[in-house]
């Protein structure tokens, strides 16, 4: 399963969503499929243990564990007893671009735990959102507050996101092909983006990431499409034009020069 944009959000226990952000908290007694989202996610354990398989991992945490997942990974969530979580999915337009830089960026999500004293104060910023009144003055503003707040809580505390060496442009740039890779981008569309030079950002995002623009946005477009592979069950065609190939040949060549595999090979494999 996959979601491409906010709007299609799943509503169940939603108890406020807009157009940048969903606040859920959801009791869960069955396991969850292998799925994937297009936009962030955190999720806080209020009750309960679970195991959590996130990409090639397993996690088993519980009450007072939280995880933050990025754009493109995989996981599904299994109870070991009964579970309450509060859910927070979010995309790019909630936070700063410093912020969306470095989750966008960080590979694999991350998972925390948080000590008796550390998960209070969280519980009570939890409350808080939960029982924000929607009619008072500045209820947007407060609740993306409190939410980024929240979000910069995991960062802080799984330790993991250390900043990119890589100049700004550079990552700039990587931010952008992750955000609009299903376009049709080029290196000289991008560079046109940031007002500098293709030949510039040529350079530059070659010495600082050891590969050409076009094997980093090829490497996006690949890794969004092998989702597709193995959490849909739409068409090869289709997937090639949601993934931003302009055809399907191309695709084609591309996949099987990449993984040794035709998209129908990978899939195959993927159900075994």
């Amino acid at each position: 399963m996959k979601v491409n944009k906010m709007e299609y959000l799943p509503r169940d226990n939603v108890l406020y969503g807009n157009g940048d952000f969903n606040i859920s908290v959801n009791n869960v007694t069955k396991a969850s499929a292998m799925h994937w989202h297009d936009y962030f996610e955190c999720e806080f354990i209020l009750e309960g243990n679970i195991r959590h398989k996130i990409n090639n991992r397993d996690e088993y945490i519980g009450k007072g564990s939280a995880y933050l997942l990025s754009y493109f990974d995989s996981h599904s969530v299994i109870p070991e007893d009964e579970v309450k979580l509060f859910k927070i999915q979010f995309n790019e337009n909630l936070l700063p671009d410093d912020l969306v830089h470095l989750l966008l960026l960080r590979d694999g999500g991350c998972c925390c735990t948080f000590d008796e004293k550390e998960f209070e104060y969280i519980t009570g910023r939890i409350e808080r959102i939960v029982n924000e009144d929607k009619k008072s003055e500045f209820y947007i503003h407060m609740m993306t507050a409190l939410i980024t707040e929240l979000i910069l809580i995991i960062v802080r505390k799984s330790g993991v996101y250390a900043p990119s060496p890589s100049p700004s442009v550079v990552q700039q740039a990587q931010t952008y092909a992750i955000r609009h890779f299903r376009e049709h981008i080029s290196l000289k569309s991008v560079a046109e983006s940031l007002s500098i030079t293709p030949k510039y950002l040529g350079s530059i995002f070659k010495s600082h990431t050891n590969m050409f623009f076009n094997e980093y946005l090829n490497g996006i477009r690949l890794r969004y499409a092998c989702n597709l592979l193995k959490h849909s069950d739409i068409s090869v065609k289709e997937i090639a034009y949601d993934s931003g190939y302009s055809s399907v040949e191309y695709f084609l060549d591309v996949f099987k020069r990449s993984t040794g595999l035709t998209p129908t090979q990978y899939r195959k494999n993927i159900i075994k």
